[in-house]
């Protein structure tokens, strides 16, 4: 394993996750290991994986998915709604985000925004602020 597999890093040089990410495994620092197996059939994919079961899903459209995940249902949807912005569907509702310089701001559910200040993630209402004064910030160099 090189270090570029096992330490991630976005586009600003941050380390974003340590890890490794293979064709049918992952190792991540909190997680542990995870070995998944997935194959094609009429449409839908069937996936296997020892931290969540049995899944089959199905592409409702671009950018939309629905499966069952052990019995249960799942819908999940993302759009870009412009640069920086996405729309998110989930069965339990719609969300908007915007991608700051140093996290993401939900704007109509706060509770699941984030912002990293000083190698630190923050997340929830808390990390609006951060993320809000860095784009400030921000606004001139672009």
């Amino acid at each position: 394993m090189t270090d570029e597999k096992i330490i991630e890093r976005d586009e600003n040089g941050r380390t974003k996750t340590i890890g490794h990410r293979g064709e049918n495994v992952r190792i991540s620092r909190t997680g542990g290991a995870g070995l998944r197996q997935s194959s094609k059939a009429g449409g839908f994919t069937f996936t296997g994986s020892t931290s969540e079961g049995f899944r089959a899903t199905v592409n409702a459209g671009k950018g939309t998915q629905i499966s069952s995940e052990n019995g249960r249902t799942i819908i999940r949807g993302r759009y870009k709604a412009g640069k920086r912005s996405h729309v998110n569907l989930s069965k339990s509702g719609l969300s908007v985000s915007t991608k700051m310089p140093s996290g993401t701001v939900n704007w109509l559910k706060p509770g699941r925004s984030s912002a990293t200040v000083a190698g630190v993630t923050v997340r929830g209402t808390k990390a609006i602020p951060f993320a809000l004064v860095s784009w400030l910030f921000n606004m001139g160099d672009k």
